[in-house]
């Protein structure tokens, strides 16, 4: 595997997996979403900034080299490369842009926009002398990292020919010896920028337009207050619309007129992939243009993934790009007036002093480009039907009746969810066929816990009137306890009294002598019979004070059992109203 440094990149905290960035996604498997954020795998991310725009959480960000930049450039030496954008960025203000670079000890600024021009010689001279099938432009590093990744079968018909940005870096390195040691700062548009400049070894800090626009907010800096210097080569003409979508086709009418309708101008990343995933077969059968003019963005590199304020109109994008084209194609109408009266000759003029400057810094070979093929990075693990089988059965899919292609998962169709789980960059909770049939066993459970907590209160009703009922009979009992408890009292006192009365008895007897003998036992027998009474009383007592003991720690827990009752019969109807609820929500 390639690895490609990353060019954007996730704030995971600020994920909610809402699965818009692999919706919007061109090639999807740049995603990982097998944890709790959606990550970039940055091996197979072609840095096409579709997540960029439509994540609402700022949760992807794009990643330059401004603060390394800002960092190093009073401290080494340093000129900069600027792309046509720039005008779109800063209409009014693009060359007072090059004002503020001085300012802050860049040596040089060079156009891109001259890069465009000879990037075009560069094309069109290919064609002329090879009579190729089809040429793929390359300005667009997200169009470039999509063939090497995804469609390595597009690289031979890649336009063996820099990019306008590497164009003028290499005229820059042969022509401008002055330079040689200085590093290169280049004020990009472009985010994946970055990956060419790695590749080639030209270019060391991809600043973006976005990241100075921020910087120039932040810092209050009014690039007006700066002088408005031109650029350090020679002037571009129409190839500043280079960033425009048809830019290619529109300055290469200029030298090979007729060859726009041998072109095809494509744009957007809704329709340029699945473009180009077809190309090779229109190569095949001979229907493929001659030129394929394609950029990733809607407004090309105008409203590219590092311009500020890119949800503005094309037309307002284009406006200030077109403007620039007419000056420029007017100063070199204005050159031509030296020699010649009319505008006609003057254009002609103009024109041959423009194919001079390109003359002067083209030749054959200087500019080619191969490049670089990174398809072992998207190498599948292979998927045995067993494996598929279980994905499925993980899912809660039962068969293909069950593949409903939601996109819900982000991926559309459920083949490419499976295949994702399959190499561990996605997980079935992200399916939403998958958390419906959870749902529905939930809805399921509610039903239960309905039906139990509903026995439930049932039993513990039922329950409650057997503690009512026992709370009763202990009440009753406890008072006949305490009656019997008076009874013996009054046995008590009855024995206590014949007691009395039997001594009483035996001090008459012994008086009567003789004849009270008899009297003497009989008194003497009931006295012992009213001791036996007394002392069985006193027994009873005994045991009906413990049974009323008893009977009151009985009625104690009675009232103990009535109030866990009442508590289990309130948890259990709050149950029953929780269940009511989940499952009129269930409803809805």
């Amino acid at each position: 595997m390639n690895h490609l440094r990353p060019v954007i990149s996730t704030v995971s905290e600020k994920c909610i997996q809402c699965h818009r960035c692999i919706s919007v996604c061109p090639v999807k498997f740049a995603n990982k979403a097998s944890g709790d954020s959606i990550e970039v795998d940055h091996s197979r991310c072609i840095g096409c900034g579709q997540c960029l725009h439509a994540c609402e959480h700022g949760a992807r960000i794009g990643l330059d080299d401004f603060d390394d930049f800002m960092a190093k450039v009073s401290r080494e030496p340093m000129i900069a490369v600027v792309a046509p954008a720039v005008a779109a960025s800063f209409p009014d203000t693009y060359l007072n842009l090059n004002g503020w670079l001085k300012s802050l000890g860049i040596k040089a600024v060079f156009d891109v926009s001259f890069g465009a021009e000879l990037t075009v010689k560069s094309y069109l001279e290919y064609v002329q002398a090879r009579n190729p099938a089809c040429v793929v432009a390359q300005p667009c590093p997200a169009i470039v990292g999509y063939c090497q990744i995804y469609q390595p079968e597009l690289l031979p018909y890649l336009a063996p020919a820099d990019s306008p940005m590497l164009h003028i870096i290499r005229m820059i390195k042969n022509y401008y010896p002055e330079y040689a040691r200085c590093s290169i700062a280049v004020i990009s548009p472009c985010y994946a920028k970055r990956r060419e400049f790695d590749e080639t070894g030209l270019g060391d800090y991809n600043v973006t337009l976005s990241s100075l626009t921020d910087y120039f907010s932040r810092q209050a800096i009014n690039l007006k207050t700066f002088p408005a210097d031109d650029y350090d080569n020679p002037p571009a003409e129409r190839a500043v619309l280079f960033s425009s979508p048809g830019g290619l086709m529109r300055t290469a009418e200029r030298f090979l007129p007729g060859i726009g309708a041998q072109t095809r101008k494509i744009e957007g990343p809704e329709v340029i992939y699945t473009y180009l995933k077809e190309l090779p077969k229109m190569i095949e059968e001979g229907k493929a243009p001659l030129i394929v003019d394609c950029l990733n963005c809607h407004a090309g590199c105008n409203g590219g993934t590092a311009v500020p304020h890119n949800r503005r109109s094309i037309d307002e994008l284009e406006n200030a790009v077109e403007k620039r084209s007419r000056e420029m194609r007017s100063s070199y109408v204005n050159q031509g007036r030296k020699w010649w009266r009319t505008k006609k000759q003057a254009a002609r003029a103009g024109r041959k002093v423009l194919d001079k400057y390109i003359n002067d810094f083209w030749k054959p070979g200087l500019y080619d480009r191969t490049y670089l093929d990174h398809s072992r990075n998207m190498v599948m693990k292979p998927m045995s039907d067993q494996a598929r089988r279980e994905i499925l059965a993980s899912l809660g899919k039962n068969g293909e009746t069950d593949m409903f292609n939601c996109a819900a998962c982000g991926y559309n169709k459920c083949e490419i969810m499976i295949r994702a789980i399959h190499e561990g960059l996605n997980r079935a909770e992200n399916c939403h066929h998958y958390l419906l049939g959870k749902a529905l066993s939930g809805r399921e459970n509610v039903v239960k816990i309905q039906n139990v907590s509903m026995d439930a209160g049932q039993a513990v009703q039922a329950s409650g009137q057997s503690m009512e009922a026992m709370g009763s009979s202990m009440d009753e009992i406890n008072g006949f306890s305490r009656r019997i408890g008076q009874v013996l009292k009054s046995i008590e006192e009855v024995a206590f009294q014949t007691n009395i009365l039997a001594l009483n008895a035996a001090v008459e007897a012994a008086r009567a002598g003789e004849a009270g003998a008899g009297f003497a036992v009989v008194a003497d027998e009931v006295r012992n019979l009213a001791g036996r009474s007394a002392d069985a009383a006193s027994n009873t007592r005994t045991l009906v004070e413990g049974t009323i003991a008893s009977v009151e720690k009985g009625v104690r827990s009675v009232e103990v059992l009535r109030s866990t009752f009442d508590k289990m019969r309130d948890a259990t109807h709050q149950v029953e109203e929780l269940a009511a609820q989940m499952k009129e929500h269930d409803q809805v």
